[in-house]
């Protein structure tokens, strides 16, 4: 038998990655984020259009 530390693993926690682990916290899930720089990715930072 298997014994597990997280219910989801998110790797990369721009927009997407967010809103996965906010529906997870909701139904009490042990969540790990995963990312190399700022969270919130390119959009939430700098914006998704570029100038």
């Amino acid at each position: 038998m298997y014994k597990f530390d997280y219910n989801l693993i998110v790797i990369g926690v721009g927009s997407g990655g967010l809103v996965s682990t906010f529906i997870a916290s909701a139904v009490k899930a042990k969540i790990a984020l995963i990312e190399n720089h700022k969270m919130g990715g390119d959009c939430l930072n700098t914006g998704c259009v570029p100038w």
